[in-house]
């Protein structure tokens, strides 16, 4: 029996690039991927069923660990409009009204109101860096969403392929025993007939028991993907579309240099915002040191009230004025806090240096595994097409009677084997390139809909309205910033 061969009209990965602009170089080459979109050779067939990035959006909607994440956004975002009050003025206001009873048994009692204004004017660049400290950490949070995004994305595409990779399994192993089953049957009818000993009919049945335990090891795993892919979209896996060929497919490594690649990556851009937010945190200890200034303005209004309940003083004034502080002595505090944040800085630099160089090895052991695989696939198709003209060929033979029943069940072993081989190395590929699509960052753009790269939208969410309060001293901030550029 031939294989059937049909091709997929442009699905998911295709619609993407038909529909969507990425930012920043394109990671994929989009004409090479159409012309390759066609169907596993094991899994192909008409296109039904739940579409790859259907499921996806629906375990996106609703995913606790995407929540989270978006939540703690909301939080950094807070944070961020949070270190810019820094710059705005604050308002407050007093009330006292006290009475008593002196000796001489007469009442007496004042009463006083104030109200303060009190607008920074330069604060040595310590808001400014807290400010560009939680803009920093904001837009890691984004890139801790898109991190989010990727990883239910890549879990849900998983578990999506396990149970496609299950059902072709149980569908091999499936023939296998039918075909056992056929051969256990027709050497039943030779022996009665004297054609063939029972050692031949033992043997045959020997097969079959091992290829319906293994039918009932396929089941069993295809069981567990079912149960599996339940747990990570939250629905019932319904008959599931095929999944596109990807073994032509132009990934970033092979067309770019490894650093273009890493200043994508999710995980070094967030080490990189994280480390850049640590330095900014440095110029915040040190800002403790610098000089503050204020204008501050206050009215106030108290009354006196004499013992026979005459005012005998009512006192009203407004001020305004000038407050600087210069700190000369924390007892070490702001010291401490210096090198707490030096070391902090450091750890994050480290920490995106360590991140670089395990996305680099991380990519390019993927793509070492991705072309041993390719050229596996390769040879597994050439197999499977000899075993089975072999199979084909036994079978004929063992009709003439030139064949035993021995070297028909060797060759039914080996079409199950080839045909097995064929699959698990074909989802292999499909996984390696889900892999590397997820270090790049441009899983979730593809499948889930949403950018790895910061847009300016998501950068503006990591920002504020303009204030006019805060624009003099956010300017003076910025042109008295300490030379380190921070």
């Amino acid at each position: 029996m031939k294989r059937q061969f049909s091709a997929l009209e442009p699905n998911v990965i295709a619609r993407a690039f038909q529909s969507r602009k990425f930012p920043g170089p394109a990671l994929l080459s989009k004409a090479r991927f159409v012309l390759t979109v066609v169907c596993f050779a094991a899994v192909c067939g008409p296109v039904h069923g739940a579409q790859l990035d259907e499921v996806i959006g629906l375990a996106l909607q609703s995913n606790p660990a995407l929540k989270k994440a978006e939540q703690r956004l909301a939080v950094l975002r807070e944070g961020y409009l949070q270190a810019r009050t820094g710059w705005s003025p604050s308002a407050s206001a007093a009330l006292e009204d006290v009475w008593g009873n002196p000796p001489s048994s007469t009442q007496s009692g004042n009463a006083a109101a104030s109200v303060s204004v009190r607008q920074p004017v330069y604060t040595g660049g310590r808001v400014q860096a807290a400010v560009r400290a939680a803009q920093a950490s904001c837009q890691a949070g984004i890139i801790e969403l898109v991190q989010a995004r990727s990883a239910l994305t890549l879990a849900i595409i998983n578990a999506y392929s396990d149970v496609l990779h299950s059902q072709e399994s149980l569908k091999i192993q499936a023939r296998r025993a039918s075909a056992f089953r056929s051969l256990v049957d027709e050497n039943s009818a030779r022996a009665e007939l004297g054609l063939l000993s029972p050692a031949e009919v033992a043997q045959a049945e020997t097969s079959l028991f091992t290829a319906e335990a293994a039918l009932r090891t396929a089941q069993s795993q295809l069981d567990a993907a079912q149960a599996q892919y339940r747990s990570v979209v939250g629905v019932e896996p319904s008959e599931l579309a095929p999944l596109p060929t990807v073994e032509n497919l132009d990934l970033p490594l092979e067309r770019m240099p490894i650093e273009d690649v890493l200043s994508r990556a999710p995980s070094v851009r967030w080490a990189a915002l994280t480390a850049e937010a640590a330095g900014y945190r440095v110029s915040e200890a040190k800002s403790q040191w610098a000089p503050r200034a204020s204008i501050v303005s206050s009215y106030s209004s108290g009354t006196v009230a004499s013992p026979f309940g005459a005012t005998i003083l009512d006192d009203r004034g407004a001020k305004v004025g000038l407050e600087i502080t210069i700190p000369f002595f924390s007892g070490g505090a702001i010291t401490s806090h210096v090198r707490q944040a030096v070391a902090e800085e450091a750890a994050a630099r480290y920490e995106e240096q360590s991140r670089r160089r395990a996305i680099t090895a991380t990519l390019r052991t993927l793509a070492s595994e991705r072309q041993s695989l390719v050229a596996t696939v390769e040879m597994l198709r050439r197999r499977a097409v000899a075993a089975r003209t072999s199979e084909e060929g036994f079978r004929e033979e063992r009709e003439a009677g030139l064949r035993s029943g021995l070297e028909v069940i060797l060759a039914d072993e080996n079409v199950a084997a080839a045909d097995q081989a064929l699959v698990d190395n074909q989802f292999s590929i499909f996984r390696n390139v889900m892999q590397v699509l997820d270090n790049t960052g441009d899983l979730p753009a593809i499948f889930g809909g949403y950018t790895a790269v910061m847009s300016a939208r998501d950068l503006r969410a990591c920002d504020a309205k303009w204030d006019p309060f805060q624009l003099l001293p956010s300017a003076i901030d910025r042109s008295l910033q300490s030379k380190d550029g921070r």
